[in-house]
């Protein structure tokens, strides 16, 4: 998953996540920093907030990494005033 994050394959990234789930795999917080880099890599940060709903849902809260990708996210999107 993480290279698929890595490589901005996004829709494989998240079907390996929905794969994941379908075969009751339950994630951690280094699948959602996966998903966060994921959609960093590939101009999807809209995305994010619905993710980290979704795996709060699930009871996985984002770590440091996390927090750190979707920072980078962010600044990239040229959207910084979200990391303030």
């Amino acid at each position: 998953m993480r290279a698929c994050a890595e490589a901005g394959k996004h829709d494989q990234c998240m079907q390996l996540l929905h794969d994941m789930q379908a075969r009751g795999v339950e994630p951690l917080s280094l699948t959602l920093t996966a998903c966060v880099i994921s959609c960093a890599k590939s101009s999807r940060m809209g995305e994010v907030e619905g993710l980290l709903s979704s795996f709060r849902g699930m009871g996985v809260e984002a770590d440091p990494a996390t927090y750190q990708a979707m920072l980078l996210g962010y600044l990239l999107a040229g959207d910084s005033q979200r990391c303030g």
